[in-house]
């Protein structure tokens, strides 16, 4: 623009020059000060000095067009004032130069300014958004208040490559997001303007909020395409290269931020989630458990919450490993899922414990839920090719009824579960007497572990005999505490630490029967240990390695087995089989009281039969017990195993055994628990049937 005018200043001096001269003389040349002026302003520096260079001859060419013969043209035209013409034009430019750099900094100070405020916004953005939802949701209110823009959108690429918006801000844009997905192009800047097609379709709408252009920014998150920030202007030479570079260090921040929120949603998502099965932790189930029953509350609605502990998950743990084990724990979480409710919230609390919070359950849908998880945990479990039934023991705590907030929700449905483990019932419901009987075997529990840890648990030795000769051949050794064995031997197997007892039990017995063999006695011990032992697959190396400690021979050592042992699964009967060929005899306890086992007797043949006592003490006066007992006895003389009377009291009982050829007896009449001191003492003293 300025070059014409430069131009036209020249022609117009020229031209003008006799004028001048006739009007100011030889100073007429101080006018071409003008356009040299602005030659160098138009021209640069350079051009500028050119310009000055032809000044000279010029005015020599016009000094000799005047045709004044009183002046010597060479003489005026290489003048102090042409000479320093050149410096003029040169200094114009130089002067144009230096302004022009100025404008341009200060233009790019104030995009760098408006960049790193929307930068800082963006930061200060992310670092209050808890979600990414709550960060997209924000970031087009930056871009329209910082950075002065008509509107702006955040919108997701979706994997079919449609571009779907998913927040924005500023007038206009909810009426103009569809142009986005019309033109976007993939993750690279895109620039729209009125004549565009992509804004062309909605030019009125556009025109109607002030839009002439819109600039579509790709957005990538962790390396991967997310879709793209998009901002509109009102001005239609808008977001020019050096703009379009500062907004994209924007959506870089952007997709940044997107990362880091994610991050921190992933970090908080495992604060709360158990990360084996995809549950709820106890800690998620605690925050999400305690803002939903405060919800409810407003809302006078009721709740319940389920507490399950895997009955046999150690058996799965000691027989196949903890590989095997957690893959019966996902199992478990996904049946449990399945069973839950689209509102329940499910969870895993513990090893093997799981809870669920049912929101608007009464008592009548929690036992039907409840229910469902019983049925949904008896089919068996497939690991390593074997089946597993885990079963369950379920508590169930109602709210508000049992408790006003989720620590006493959360307490009451433990104390309902522990009292489920401990009845025969699976499905127990919180009551207040439970609480306290709870409280009792905590305290039983904690005291029995101390006992176990300082070795406290005494071993007594009941004598067994031969109810022909009155000889003693046997003794069974007997866990003694504090309280019953009928109370501490189930609370270590509910608590998961009968095996510690069974085995301080049993190196005792061993212990005691080297004594006893010492003094003479030529027989053996009689053990009872807990299926949880027998699911260990090392019980034999260890038992091994206790008789050769004790240089005993391993048939002077019977251990007794439960008949629902024999029915746990084919994995105690491969112990039962080891242990059988390294020389230990196995004895059938309580036999007949429980399942029917013949199958397994068949199976798996034991070295003695001990016929529960509830048999023996009745058969004086039922006939039906009479013939069971008789039935008993023969079955075992047939099997080849030797038959063993358990809890004789009376002489009537005696005698029926003695008359039905029953060879070995064991009860009080015959000879109470004791300690070895008394056992050592009892075989100095003359053996024949009490």
């Amino acid at each position: 623009m300025l070059l014409p005018l430069t131009s036209l200043a020249l022609a117009t001096y020229i031209l003008a020059f006799p004028l001048l001269y006739r009007q100011a003389g030889v100073e007429a040349a101080s006018f071409s000060s003008v356009w040299l002026a602005m030659a160098g302003w138009s021209l640069g520096p350079w051009g500028g000095l050119a310009a000055g260079l032809a000044n000279i001859p010029l005015h020599l060419a016009l000094f000799t067009w005047v045709h004044d013969p009183s002046i010597n043209a060479l003489q005026e035209a290489a003048g102090l004032e042409s000479i320093l013409s050149p410096l003029l034009g040169f200094a114009a430019g130089t002067l144009r130069n230096l302004l022009d750099e100025r404008t341009r900094t200060l233009a790019a100070l104030r995009r760098r300014e408006r960049t790193l405020r929307l930068l800082s916004a963006v930061n200060h953005a992310t670092s209050h958004a808890n979600t990414q939802e709550e960060l997209i949701r924000i970031i087009p209110q930056v871009m329209v208040l910082e950075g002065g823009y008509r509107a702006a959108w955040a919108a997701h690429a979706e994997p079919d490559g449609r571009l779907e918006p998913l927040a924005w801000a500023g007038e206009g844009a909810e009426a103009l997001a569809p142009c986005l997905a019309a033109s976007w192009e993939g993750p690279r800047p895109t620039c729209l303007r009125l004549a565009d097609p992509g804004l062309r379709a909605h030019r009125e709408t556009a025109e109607r909020y002030g839009v002439r252009a819109v600039l579509l920014l790709p957005v990538t998150v962790s390396g991967r395409p997310w879709g793209c920030l998009a901002v509109a202007s009102a001005q239609p030479a808008a977001f020019s290269p050096d703009e379009q570079a500062a907004l994209q260090e924007v959506a870089q921040a952007f997709g940044a931020s997107l990362e880091r929120v994610a991050a921190l949603e992933a970090l908080a998502r495992h604060a709360v989630t158990d990360p084996l099965t995809g549950l709820l932790n106890r800690r998620g189930l605690e925050e999400k458990g305690r803002a939903l029953l405060a919800a409810l509350q407003t809302r006078n609605e009721p709740a319940a919450l389920i507490f399950l502990d895997l009955d046999r998950f150690k058996e799965v743990n000691d027989t196949l490993g903890h590989t095997a084990g957690d893959q019966a724990l996902i199992e478990v979480a996904h049946r449990l899922k399945a069973t839950a409710r689209r509102t329940d919230l499910t969870a895993r609390v513990g090893g093997d414990e799981f809870a669920l919070l049912l929101p608007g359950a009464d008592a009548t849908t929690a036992q039907q839920v409840a229910r469902r998880l019983q049925k949904a945990l008896e089919a068996p479990v497939e690991l390593e090719g074997r089946a597993f039934i885990l079963g369950a023991s379920l508590g169930v705590a109602r709210f508000p009824e049992d408790a006003q907030d989720l620590d006493g929700l959360i307490r009451a449905a433990d104390v309902a579960m522990y009292a489920a483990k401990h009845s025969p019932a699976p499905l127990v419901f919180f009551n207040a007497t439970q609480d306290q009987a709870f409280r009792e075997q905590v305290r039983l529990e904690h005291e029995l572990r101390q006992a176990l840890a300082a070795h406290q648990i005494q071993v007594h030795l009941q004598p067994i005999l031969d109810l022909r000769t009155g000889e003693t051949v046997l003794f069974e050794a007997l866990a003694r505490w504090k309280v019953s064995p009928a109370v501490f031997a189930p609370l270590a197997e509910a608590a998961g630490f009968a095996e510690t007892l069974d085995r301080q039990v049993l190196a005792k017995a061993l212990a005691h029967l080297k004594a006893l063999r010492d003094a003479g006695f030529p027989g053996g011990v009689t053990v009872n240990l807990s299926p949880q032992s027998f699911a260990n697959l090392m019980l034999p190396d260890w038992i091994r390695a206790q008789l050769m400690a004790h240089n005993l021979p391993p048939e002077r050592l019977v251990l007794e087995v439960t008949e629902r042992l024999l029915l746990s699964g084919e994995a105690a009967l491969a112990t039962l089989q080891d242990l059988k060929r390294t020389g230990v005899r196995l004895a059938l306890d309580d036999f007949g009281s429980g399942y029917s086992s013949l199958s397994y007797v068949h199976r798996f043949p034991v070295d003695l039969i001990k016929i529960d006592k509830s048999f023996v003490q009745e058969a004086p006066e039922s006939p039906r017990a009479h013939a069971i007992l008789e039935a008993i006895a023969r079955l075992s003389e047939k099997l080849g195993a030797t038959t063993l009377a358990e809890g004789i009291e009376r002489e009537a009982e005696l005698e029926v055994c003695r008359t039905l050829g029953i060879p070995l007896g064991q009860g009080f009449l015959l000879g109470k628990p004791m300690p070895l001191e008394a056992a050592l003492e009892w075989l100095e003293a003359p053996q024949t049937v009490r």
